[in-house]
């Protein structure tokens, strides 16, 4: 009887790994609060970003916006002169990335690779 309240209790199902931890799912009911806020929730990845030529690493969740790791990157790489707004987040191939869309939305993966520039028309002024 013992083992069979400890089973339906849910005490030794909450630390298990669930299916979802090898897909990087959320694992809902186990502490995540489905914002990828919970250190145990979804798995970060790497994300290299060159801004205008100098390439840094940020540290990413799937749930994180894309505002945020452009913000990062141009803090990282100094490049504070400027407005985000005046910056592009692209792929690689040029496709140029919407900021209010997340990493999960784009279904990049460790090691993705993107680039910044200043948005056309927004060069150096005198």
């Amino acid at each position: 009887m013992i083992s069979e309240d400890k089973e339906n209790s849910g005490i030794d199902k909450k630390d298990a790994p669930s299916n979802n931890a090898e897909t990087g799912k959320e694992n809902n009911g186990h502490g995540n609060d489905n914002n990828g806020n919970d250190p145990k929730g979804d798995k970060k990845i790497s994300i290299t970003v060159i801004v205008s030529g100098t390439a840094t690493t940020i540290e990413a969740n799937p749930k994180q916006k894309m505002q945020v790791i452009a913000q990062k990157a141009l803090e990282q790489t100094g490049n504070t002169g400027r407005p985000l707004s005046d910056w592009t987040l692209k792929t690689r191939d040029g496709a140029i990335l919407d900021l209010n869309k997340t990493v999960e939305d784009y279904g990049l993966v460790d090691g993705a690779q993107l680039v910044m520039s200043l948005a056309a028309g927004v060069g150096g002024q005198k």
